[in-house]
């Protein structure tokens, strides 16, 4: 829908992160007016922090998250043309001690190959390098705001305390709020998982590399493209609430980066800039759904991403707008 067209419904959306932003972005495309509610937006968002690769990790139903994915990777696919959006498209190594099947998340679209003996790091016994997005999370959050407000959409800073106090007259309120979600729907299976990475300079410049077997959580070196890499990481089930932010733990930091330069010794002298912690939100499954509400109105549900927020992301939005305009 062009910036210019006259708007079909109104939807308010609560929540400022990646999968609150991108929502509100295709409800506009969809024709809806859109205001976006949020306690916080960028950079003081969990979006912020997050490594922002591509790569389906913990997230179920399985089959939703595939096609979420897929849809997700064609959208980059576009927006790597978009300099400003902050997205790229990297060649990921992903090595084990173990033998590695092919994901269940690969498609023919996605460039895949395995790799031979000699580029795989010591002690490791097989990989696979596969060409995903890899994106600056707030130079793209900023990005996506500023492409929602110019398409007519007002974006908030508020606190939403009740969804049935903010939804429109015979419009639809989407819930895209992460772990706030947990005080705003009594949702029991919503959770926090603590994410914390290193971001680093290093010497000289580095590829980008995961290791999905080290037993703990996937040790990864992500170069940004400015200089920068992040380190990671953690994934641990939390007693944090939204809206708290949590302090960098030093064990965690050494600890990451010990098993960050294990894997690549280049790091080793490497310049550490800063730690970063991240609150996700974690559920047994994504939940995205619908409720009808009196007047012909909808709430729309969709959080519980956890780590794959912007792997899932564009997908989601697609299944929001879809859910909103039927």
């Amino acid at each position: 829908m062009s910036r210019g067209a006259s708007f079909l419904r109104e939807a308010v959306v609560v929540g400022g992160g990646v999968i609150g932003l991108t929502a509100a972005r295709r409800l506009q495309q969809a024709g809806f007016r859109v205001r976006v509610l949020a306690r916080a937006y960028s950079p003081h968002t969990t979006s912020d922090r997050a490594a922002a690769v591509w790569f389906p990790y913990k997230a179920e139903p399985a089959e939703r998250v595939a096609a979420w994915a897929q849809a997700t990777y064609r959208a980059y696919r576009n927006l790597a043309e978009v300099p400003a959006s902050g997205v790229r498209f990297v060649d990921l190594a992903v090595v084990s001690r173990r033998q590695l099947t092919e994901p269940g998340w690969r498609t023919a679209e996605i460039p895949f190959e395995r790799l031979p003996p000699d580029e795989l790091p010591a002690d490791r016994t097989s990989g696979y390098r596969v060409r995903v997005p890899m994106v600056v999370a707030p130079r793209f959050l900023a990005w996506l705001r500023s492409e929602v407000e110019a398409a007519g959409g007002v974006c908030e800073t508020v606190e939403v305390t009740a969804l049935g106090a903010v939804c429109p007259p015979g419009g639809v309120v989407v819930n895209a709020s992460g772990l706030g979600a947990a005080q705003l729907t009594g949702d029991r299976d919503l959770f926090a998982i603590r994410g914390q990475t290193a971001v680093v300079r290093p010497q000289r410049p580095l590829g980008h590399l995961a290791d999905d077997d080290d037993g703990e959580a996937p040790v990864y070196l992500l170069p940004r493209g400015d200089d920068e890499v992040v380190l990671g990481g953690t994934a641990v089930v939390s007693e944090e609430r939204a809206g708290d932010e949590p302090p960098p733990d030093r064990a965690t930091h050494r600890r990451i980066l010990e098993r960050a330069t294990a894997l690549e010794p280049a790091l080793a002298g490497c310049h550490v800039l800063r730690a970063e912690v991240g609150l996700r939100p974690g559920r047994s499954a994504v939940r995205l759904d619908a409720e009808p509400l009196p007047g012909g109105g909808r709430r729309i549900h969709c959080y519980g991403h956890g780590g794959s927020g912007f792997t899932l992301c564009w997908g989601c939005a697609d299944e929001v707008a879809a859910l909103a305009a039927g």
